[in-house]
């Protein structure tokens, strides 16, 4: 669930200056992005978009916009999701939602009593690549590795082998089941 990959987000008020994010940003490093608690919904402000911002085309973009209020800076629509949307369909909503020349970052998660929570593009598609890797590799109704995951391990081993220069042995078992594939 989206919920489970969310870290609590850091609220500002909708009123808060360029400058003051600015600086919000210069002090905690490790801060990826805000959520502006807007009348209308929240709003994201990613820290890669808000320094390709506030620096501007000429260098000039800190004395044009540190009076600003934050809200009127904002152009793109925060994807807000609930808690207990699935990733895939999180996933889903985030390939529908991206257009040529944005980049949605994050993605804000919703609970029914009000909080919010940050779940980065990156941590959302991790959990996803790796259901989709187990899938391609695994028979879905065993559940045991499937031809695919077979030849992939006796490349693996070949590589291996190459690499080292040793000799290596393997014991390949073969099941003929009669009419089940």
């Amino acid at each position: 669930m989206l919920g489970d990959l969310a870290a609590p987000a850091v609220l500002v008020a909708p009123s808060i200056l360029a400058s003051e994010v600015d600086e919000l940003f210069r002090r905690e490093h490790a801060l990826r992005c805000v959520v502006i608690e807007a009348p209308d919904g929240p709003v994201l402000v990613d820290r890669s978009w808000f320094e390709v911002t506030i620096t501007g085309r000429m260098g000039y973009g800190r004395l044009l916009h540190a009076r600003k209020p934050i809200l009127e800076m904002v152009t793109e629509a925060t994807l807000v999701l609930a808690h207990d949307c699935t990733v895939a369909v999180a996933a889903s909503a985030v390939i529908a939602r991206r257009a040529p020349g944005t980049a949605a970052n994050a993605v804000v998660a919703s609970w029914p009593d009000g909080s919010l929570g940050v779940v980065h593009v990156s941590s959302l598609f991790e959990p996803l690549a790796r259901q989709y890797a187990y899938q391609s590799w695994h028979d879905p109704l065993t559940r045991l590795p499937n031809r695919r995951y077979l030849m992939d391990q006796i490349q693996l081993m070949d590589a291996q082998r190459n690499i080292d220069g040793h000799e290596s042995h393997a014991v390949l078992f073969f099941v003929d089941l009669d009419r089940f594939k």
